[in-house]
């Protein structure tokens, strides 16, 4: 649509997200750890209760000194976050005035408060149902999850637990669904603007340097990365879940930023001429070593 219609949208997603997670945070570390217990036992999300889960792990082969399933899962969430707040952060402050004090700001900032976002939902999670308890449904969950009656081994049947008010769990899915919907939708900008850029430079067709009269963004980058965005997500949606998540994420992710941290780490070697035009931020070293080689 446009620029600032983008940006309005963003805002409007991160912030009822954020209020999500506030809400379900405050339930569950307000709710005492035996409401929780009675509400899953209760209700229809899984068709199970909390006996059940502990005896179907067991018989998966889990045990109660098992330590990696939700433990893994917290440090992959907090890896997460910090990985896509920093160039996310860094790409908007990069459309911002004065884009060297905006975009220190942005990385720095926004990887913080996404760290803060992250280790308060993990611990929300282990005060309210315990440690026990959610290493044996996270590991049922990874490993056997058709044991469940409904098939629903997720974070759901958690949500509907803690949170008695129909109105409230659906808010807060709906903050989970926005979510996830800004964080595809956030890196299709800068992925567009890398098309733009190389099509600028003349390094491919120059199509992807045309730019909407109507919307002043380029369109035909969008449309090609839209159109790569849908078929990694129906490859995630089809394929099988560990092989459709390692596409779309592992194997997606390293062909997006293996050429740039080559290039970060070889460029003031095989190009210095076009690295002493950079600012000086750039050219910053450790001793004889560049600091972007460092960092690539």
């Amino acid at each position: 649509v446009s620029n600032r219609v983008w940006f309005w949208f963003i805002r409007v997603l991160s912030l009822i997200a954020f209020v999500g997670v506030l809400v379900l945070s405050f339930y569950l570390f307000s709710t005492p750890h035996a409401t929780l217990v009675h509400n899953f036992d209760t209700q229809l999300a899984t068709g199970f209760n909390t006996s059940q889960v502990y005896a179907n792990a067991t018989a998966s082969g889990w045990n109660p000194t098992l330590s990696g399933s939700p433990l893994t899962t917290a440090g992959a969430m907090v890896f997460v976050f910090f990985f896509l707040a920093a160039p996310i952060s860094a790409y908007f402050a990069g459309e911002i005035k004065n884009t060297l004090r905006s975009m220190s700001v942005g990385v720095m900032g926004g990887t913080l408060v996404s760290w803060v976002i992250a280790a308060m939902g993990v611990a929300a999670f282990f005060v309210g149902f315990g440690y026990r308890f959610l290493s044996a449904y996270g590991f049922e969950a990874l490993v056997n999850p058709t044991t469940a009656p409904s098939g629903a081994f997720s974070v759901n049947a958690l949500v509907l637990a803690a949170v008695a008010n129909p109105n409230t769990a659906f808010f807060i899915g709906l903050g989970f669904f926005l979510a996830v919907l800004g964080l595809v939708a956030a890196p299709i900008l800068p992925a567009s603007r890398i098309l733009f850029a190389w099509s600028f430079d003349q390094l491919i067709p120059k199509n992807f340097a045309s730019i909407s009269d109507r919307t002043h963004t380029p369109i035909f980058s969008l449309g090609i990365i839209c159109a790569l965005t849908i078929i990694v997500a129906a490859l995630d949606t089809y394929l099988s879940s560990v092989l459709g998540s390692f596409l779309a994420t592992t194997l997606i992710v390293a062909i997006a930023f293996l050429p740039n941290g080559v290039t970060a780490l070889v460029l003031p070697f095989k190009a210095p001429s076009v690295f002493q035009t950079a600012p000086l931020t750039v050219k910053r070293s450790i001793g004889r070593l560049p600091l972007i080689t460092l960092t690539g």
